[in-house]
């Protein structure tokens, strides 16, 4: 056999029995919304007659290194497929690419908050469980609620404040890295008790009590006050009310007076006007 035969046979034995092995590398595997991977072929080339790039959402290429866009959120089996004069083989790589998490907090109450009131706060936007049963990361919570910064916790919290006044609560929503979204929504933390400013006390039925809405558990002392400044009236309890008379039980004329409401340990207080008609 001549040696150009020869040599022929050596280059042709060599494709016929070469071994595939497709490797895949990219430069990033998971990413929201918009994600741009850059593929490459870095298998071993010797016998590679064809190559097939399959990225999983349609679109396919022949090259040995592409950058493929994905611009909708789902998980992509992307595939590199070589063939060879004898055998074809393929490998696959998993992309992920979640949707972009939106930042809503929802609350056990709207208005109205108390010192009482134990607040529950929950992420109320939760598009990320329907993307794919495949993608089970989890997402990333961090809560800002008053001096407490709550770090990579669960979608919900509590949190009970113990001063009056206007608080933010703040929650950022992370799938990875920059793939983010945060939202503030504002708390008022207001008086427990709620009493009407005006009152019949005429016997029938309707509005003849004077009360406050309590939570039935502190105890409270309720003080009616004339425009004078003398004390009227003084409830304590759990329950506190004024039916409109004074301590000696008589009825009191109609007009504007003055009541404090304040708790046992002194921590609660609320003054105001209440106007008695008959």
């Amino acid at each position: 056999m001549s040696r150009v035969l020869l040599s022929f046979f050596v280059l042709l034995s060599g494709l016929a029995y070469s071994q595939l092995t497709p490797i895949i590398t990219v430069d990033t595997s998971l990413g929201c919304d918009v994600l741009t991977v850059q593929f490459d072929d870095v298998s071993n080339q010797t016998g590679v007659v064809s190559r097939l790039w399959d990225f999983g959402d349609g679109d396919t290429d022949t090259s040995i290194s592409i950058s493929h866009t994905y611009d909708m959120y789902g998980v992509y089996t992307a595939s590199l497929t070589l063939s060879s004069l004898t055998e074809t083989k393929t490998t696959t790589e998993i992309i992920t690419v979640r949707q972009k998490p939106i930042a809503e907090i929802l609350s056990s109450k709207y208005a109205n908050y108390t010192l009482t009131d134990t607040l529950y706060f929950s992420y109320g936007k939760l598009y990320h469980k329907s993307i794919s049963e495949i993608d089970s990361l989890d997402y990333n919570y961090t809560w800002v609620l008053a001096s407490d910064t709550l770090v990579d916790t669960t979608s919900a919290v509590v949190k009970q404040y113990n001063k009056l006044g206007k608080y933010n609560v703040s929650l950022i929503v992370t799938a990875f890295g920059t793939c983010a979204d945060s939202t503030v929504a504002e708390v008022s933390i207001e008086e427990a008790n709620f009493l009407p400013n005006i009152f019949t006390p005429n016997g029938d039925g309707q509005n003849d009590i004077f009360y406050a809405q309590t939570d039935g558990i502190t105890a409270f002392e309720l003080t009616i006050f004339s425009r004078y400044g003398s004390i009227v009236y003084i409830s304590k309890g759990t329950k506190v009310w004024w039916d409109g008379r004074n301590s000696a039980g008589e009825e009191v004329v109609p007009g504007t007076y003055y009541y404090v409401l304040q708790s046992q340990s002194g921590d609660q207080i609320q003054k105001g006007t209440v106007f008695l008609s008959r």
